[in-house]
């Protein structure tokens, strides 16, 4: 059956999103979402009276609803969050129609031979047959099915969990988890981690559960009971068969009273807990954050208070006064604090970033800046900001002004060496002046994984926010002062951001011993056709083709046909490929595995390798019984 919307005037809230170019109006309880032009930027300029007036014409999009057309008469009354009068001139039907839902989600790979995370771009889709796809660079990780629609799908929470973490058991006939289920992890079954499900789908009884984080090295758990779905109890946290953490689930399966808790990214080389109470499931009073320092090679360092600060006591569970905070993906190398007060949640005032390296005893002011008094969280002014990938070999700075929460002007992109007290500039550019914090002309910018060991540059032009025109991708050695040009590409000239033409791509972990370039060509933003792949040796100015293959020339990014490719962990001492076929992009048939030695120009089969390997295992063994 049809629907209309209500023909009524109806109370909303529009939000401003000057950053974005985009704003949402909240009618009922349908969110409309509209992007918007210089002109209408120019006509929300008037958002700064809180009497004026606005008349505009949208297109709205409702969620699994098709489209109408509607004039829209905005009165603003307040000038933060702008309550309006929307009233429906004209209006047409729509019907029911559902949509796919894909969430682009960066991961992070810890890179054991660097000793850094390295992001890793992946997508989760949800289909319409109720399956959940995850796919990374035009290759199908996964597809996990949802048996029982009435429940939340339940999403894995990184790569290696998409690649290796399985749960197996029995569904009702209703699609619902019923009986024992366990857990296979990298092809085995992790001993005593599993529960039970009752006839209706719900947890009962007691649990080992994995934290939600969990991977190699973050072999953590959490074991307690469940009633009829919901925790109750005491639970503790273990780790190392250590119990380091826990605390008690009231009636409701609420937190109470005295906890330990790990932190979200809890892991070997970030060993963080946070110890305070809880009170109806809410942070309460003071919590201090401990910091175990262990280093790469497993040395306990100390066990030491860290940070912490006090939440309301209203049970609301918000932060107030002063607070030491920890970085996000704190750990061994990334050591970065940031030190400042609260008021109802919000940052106030002066906040300062401090920062140590992993042998050092005292923390440094490395930047900082000022928030408003009002407690709205608002930057303001000078700020000295660390990149959020910021640690021992990657200290990169931003220094620039803050307008009302938005950069403006000239921000300049420092950088120096682990070991060095003296910053150098080596990029940056302009923003506008009009407060929206969106880039224009020239810019020199760092590649997001920009290290000691991969010192790469883009250097291009904005518009609008958005890459126009020619970039050049640059690349130096640790050490050197000059960079080279070594990739790069054409953005279209309408300022959408959409690569095209033929563009040469590095690698995400491309360094000095993993100089890998892809090659192809773009078609409005997705890669169609032959891609090569390319490598050349550290010290060396020529790469050569190594691998490649082919997407689909309907730009959907699909793999297809024979593909060789690079190992994910490819490089000078490792060079391993796989040669095989791709059909809509799952790899299909057989595969080969193919080696070559360091300086070798020729791969062979990986089989001709182990028995190199075991040959020469056989003889030092023997030489070694020789010598006893």
């Amino acid at each position: 059956m049809d629907q209309k919307l209500p023909n009524q005037q109806m109370e909303s809230k529009l939000k401003v999103d000057n950053c974005k170019n985009d704003f949402e109006i909240q009618v009922d309880s349908y969110l409309f979402f509209k992007s918007f032009n210089q002109n209408d930027i120019n006509s929300l300029q008037k958002f700064r009276n809180p009497l004026s007036h606005l008349s505009l014409t949208i297109d709205l999009e409702i969620p699994y609803q098709k489209g109408f057309k509607q004039d829209l008469n905005f009165e603003v009354q307040t000038q933060n969050v702008e309550s309006i009068k929307v009233q429906k001139t004209e209006q047409k039907d729509f019907d029911n129609e559902q949509k796919e839902e894909t969430q682009v989600i960066t991961g992070w790979l810890w890179d054991s031979v660097e000793c850094r995370f390295i992001p890793s771009i992946y997508q989760i889709k949800l289909t319409l047959d109720n399956k959940i796809v995850y796919t990374k660079d035009g290759e199908t990780l996964r597809i996990d099915e949802i048996k029982d629609a009435s429940v939340k799908p339940e999403v894995l929470a990184n790569l290696e969990q998409i690649c290796h973490l399985k749960w197996y058991g029995k569904y009702s006939q209703k699609g619902q988890k019923i009986g024992r289920w366990s857990i296979k992890w990298k092809g085995e079954d992790l001993k005593e981690v599993n529960g039970y499900y009752t006839e209706n789908g719900k947890k009962q009884g007691k649990w080992k559960d994995l934290i939600n984080n969990f991977w190699t090295q973050a072999e953590a758990y959490e074991i307690g009971e469940y009633v009829n779905g919901k925790r109750k109890g005491y639970w503790k946290e273990i780790y190392n068969d250590k119990e380091i953490g826990g605390g008690v689930y009231d009636e409701q399966g609420e937190k109470n009273g005295k906890w330990i808790e790990l932190s979200e990214d809890f892991w070997d080389q970030s060993q963080v807990t946070f110890q305070g109470e809880f009170k109806n499931g809410k942070k309460v009073g003071r919590w201090q954050i401990w910091y175990e320092n262990i280093d790469i090679w497993g040395n306990k360092n100390e066990n030491i208070v860290i940070g912490g600060g006090s939440y309301d006591n209203k049970c609301e569970g918000l932060k107030i006064g002063l607070w030491i905070d920890l970085a996000k993906r704190f750990y061994f190398h990334k050591q970065v604090t940031y030190k400042g007060q609260y008021k109802n949640g919000k940052n106030v005032g002066r906040w300062d970033i401090w920062f140590r390296l992993y042998d050092e005893k005292e923390f440094k002011q490395i930047g900082g800046g000022q928030y408003d008094d009002n407690g709205d969280g608002i930057k303001i002014g000078k700020w000295v900001e660390l990149d959020d990938e910021f640690f021992s070999l990657k200290q990169v700075t931003y220094n620039g002004v803050y307008d009302n929460g938005n950069k403006v002007g000239r921000w300049n992109v420092e950088y120096r060496q682990c070991g060095s007290e003296l910053f150098s500039q080596i990029g940056g550019g302009q923003y506008n002046s009009q407060g929206y914090g969106i880039k224009t002309g020239e810019w020199i910018e760092l590649d997001k994984e920009f290290y000691e060991q991969k010192q790469i540059i883009y250097i291009g032009k904005y518009k609008n926010g958005k890459k126009v025109g020619r970039w050049d991708v640059e690349y130096r050695q640790c050490g050197s002062d000059l960079f080279s040009q070594i990739g790069g590409g054409q953005y279209d000239e309408d300022g959408d951001g959409i690569k095209i033409g033929k563009w040469i791509e590095l690698d995400n972990g491309f360094y000095y011993n993993k100089q890998v370039t892809y090659n192809g060509v773009y078609n409005n933003g997705k890669k169609v056709g032959r891609w090569d792949i390319e490598y050349r040796q550290c010290g060396s100015d020529l790469f050569s083709q190594i691998g490649g293959g082919q997407y689909d020339d309907q730009g959907n990014i699909m793999k297809t046909g024979k593909w060789i490719e690079l190992d994910k962990e490819f490089y000078e001492q490792k060079q391993i490929i796989y040669i095989g076929e791709y059909k809509n992009s799952k790899k299909v048939g057989r595969w080969d595995i193919q080696f070559r030695q360091f300086c070798s120009d020729q791969f062979s089969i990986m089989y001709n390798y182990l028995k190199i390997v075991l040959n020469y295992f056989f003889v030092q063994m023997y030489q070694w019984r020789w010598i006893i």
